[in-house]
């Protein structure tokens, strides 16, 4: 009986083991990167990142590209679980952080803060982030 017992864990064990690994290796394939990022923006949205540059280095867009490139921003948290925060650190390897924040509309600023506040555990009333550009 011992014996049996030990071998129920040490299967329990393995399958425990094996359901991990699975879950890492399928985490993996999920992980993105800045090169998957801008093929998402491209493939999937129709941004390039020319585009992307001229619209917040270069601040040379109407206010509906803005919107409609923040909506993209967030769909991408929707739809491709890439956050607004990790997107920004993705536009931020070749854009100024501070031109960036300044391309950021209302409600994706709203989601950034809220994003921030859960994962840093940040009083979003009293997140000034984006005061420093002002």
């Amino acid at each position: 009986m011992y014996e049996m017992d030990n071998f129920m864990i040490e299967t329990e064990l393995i399958k425990n083991d094996c359901k991990e690994f699975e879950k890492n290796e399928n985490d993996l394939h999920l992980e993105i990167d800045s090169s998957r990022f801008y093929e998402i923006l491209k493939d999937d949205y129709g941004y390039e990142y020319k585009t992307i540059s001229r619209f917040i280095e270069g601040a040379v867009f109407s206010l509906n590209e803005q919107h409609e490139f923040n909506i993209v921003l967030r769909r991408m948290k929707i739809e491709h679980k890439i956050d607004i925060t990790d997107s920004i650190l993705f536009l931020e390897d070749s854009i100024l952080l501070t031109n960036i924040l300044k391309f950021i509309d209302d409600e994706t600023e709203w989601v950034l803060k809220d994003e921030l506040a859960k994962k840093y555990n940040i009083d979003k009333k009293n997140n000034n982030i984006f005061e420093f550009l002002y």
